[in-house]
């Protein structure tokens, strides 16, 4: 089963922080559907060619997403019970991980942190005060 890719928006920009608690788990990371390139020009992108990488995310670590991984990638998290380790894992190095090692996952907690630059005021939703 595929992971649903997802970005955060620009409320958020130009960071997102999170916390990973419990297991570790594989983070995907894909191209948009269509995006632009170093010309101008858009590249379609087939759903088997959208995925640019694996990020391991450890447990009890911290991971920040800025700058091009915050604006120009989607993420997801295959919902699995285990993550097998393969040729697309950024960080396998510092795993000291064989290519097809099984991480089996347990429970996992994950704290997002964002920081809201700008917020409504909470008249426009609630209606103003008398």
């Amino acid at each position: 089963m595929e992971p649903q890719p997802h970005e955060y928006g620009p409320l958020y920009f130009p960071t997102v922080t999170t916390i990973s608690l419990g297991s570790q788990t594989l983070l995907d990371f894909y191209h948009p559907i269509t995006t632009e390139n170093e010309k101008g020009e858009v590249d379609c992108f087939a759903s088997n060619q959208r995925e640019l990488l694996l990020f391991i995310s450890a447990a009890f670590s911290l991971l920040v997403l800025k700058d091009s991984m915050y604006l120009k990638y989607l993420h997801g998290i295959r919902p699995v019970s285990e993550d097998i380790i393969m040729d697309k894992v950024a960080n396998l190095m510092s795993w000291n991980s064989k290519l097809g090692a099984v991480l089996t996952r347990t429970t996992r907690v994950s704290l997002i942190i964002f920081r809201v630059p700008k917020v409504l005021k909470t008249t426009i939703l609630l209606g103003k005060k008398k």
